[in-house]
């Protein structure tokens, strides 16, 4: 496999993974609104869609914070065995995920309390 084929599979599945942030993301805003329906139901359609509009910016930086570690791992270990870097990336991944779903969870009863 040359370098730029190597690059451009890495580059895709780096994307993919990006990808796989901001949906999480959405899908997190998207049971906000509906666990605070009774909030939220008053809002227009435009206000909705305004909101979800400006947290594209937070998503978009919290997806390049997930990004970074993986990204110096990938680029300082290409002497690392794939099954080794899959093992690290996919642990890495998956404390992310627990950790972020904790903290959104946590997030939805917080909003109660204001």
């Amino acid at each position: 496999m040359n370098f730029f084929s190597a690059a451009k599979k890495s580059t895709l599945f780096l994307l993919l993974i990006a990808s796989f942030w901001m949906l999480f993301f959405l899908v997190f805003r998207i049971v906000f609104f509906l666990y605070h329906h009774a909030v939220f139901s008053s809002f227009a359609f435009f206000d909705l869609a305004q909101v979800v509009w400006s947290g594209l910016y937070m998503d978009i930086s919290m997806t390049s914070y997930l990004l970074v570690i993986p990204l110096l791992f990938w680029s300082l270990g290409f002497g690392i065995k794939s099954s080794l870097w899959m093992k690290i990336f996919s642990t890495f991944h998956l404390l992310s995920v627990l950790f972020l779903g904790l903290t959104l969870a946590v997030d939805l009863e917080i909003f109660n309390n204001w």
